[in-house]
């Protein structure tokens, strides 16, 4: 019987990633509604989610859970993949805990084809400016496809959010929605 047929974004299947604090449960669920385990982890909060969202993109995309918490990010989480992926967090805080990221998130190159797309929805950002001056919140470099929807980014001691647009060709339509900068 097909109980969870989800089809987000477009994938005819999906992985969803589910956080429990310092582990992190991964299951890739198909559109005939089967259920695989992919991976467990119990490493550092940043390690967690980076082995999630690399996960998520070596299963073709996918959908990241993050449940409410705070969570300390010492290295930036890297999304550089043309893969479909959205990264829920309603709750969720990621705090800067080290010095001179150079960014909490960072999304780079992310220029695949037209169903490729990367959405972050409902986190929180704290660059943690009192300890460490020089980080920022998100930088995406040379991408397109980008959806931010209703995020807090604040105590950031560079750019919120930094839109860089080098030489490479790929930067183009992306959104940010609803989202509070402090």
């Amino acid at each position: 019987r097909n109980v969870l047929n989800v089809d987000l974004l477009g994938l005819g299947s999906n992985s969803i990633h589910r956080f429990n604090r310092r582990n992190i449960f991964v299951y890739s669920i198909h559109g005939d509604g089967g259920v695989r385990f992919v991976a467990q982890t119990t490493g550092t909060d940043a390690e967690n989610i980076q082995e999630a969202i690399d996960a998520s993109e070596a299963e073709g995309g996918g959908i990241i859970v993050i449940p409410e918490g705070t969570y300390d990010i010492n290295t930036p989480l890297i999304l550089d993949a043309d893969k479909p992926i959205l990264i829920l967090g309603y709750g969720a805080v990621l705090r800067a805990t080290a010095a001179d990221m150079e960014a909490v998130i960072k999304i780079d190159r992310l220029n695949g084809d037209a169903a490729s797309f990367l959405a972050i929805q409902g986190i929180s950002i704290n660059g943690n400016k009192a300890s460490y001056a020089n980080n920022r919140g998100i930088r995406i470099i040379d991408t397109d496809k980008v959806r931010l929807t209703d995020m807090k980014i604040e105590n950031c001691g560079k750019e919120g959010l930094d839109l860089y647009i080098g030489t490479s060709a790929g930067a183009g339509t992306s959104w940010v929605e609803f989202c509070q900068f402090e």
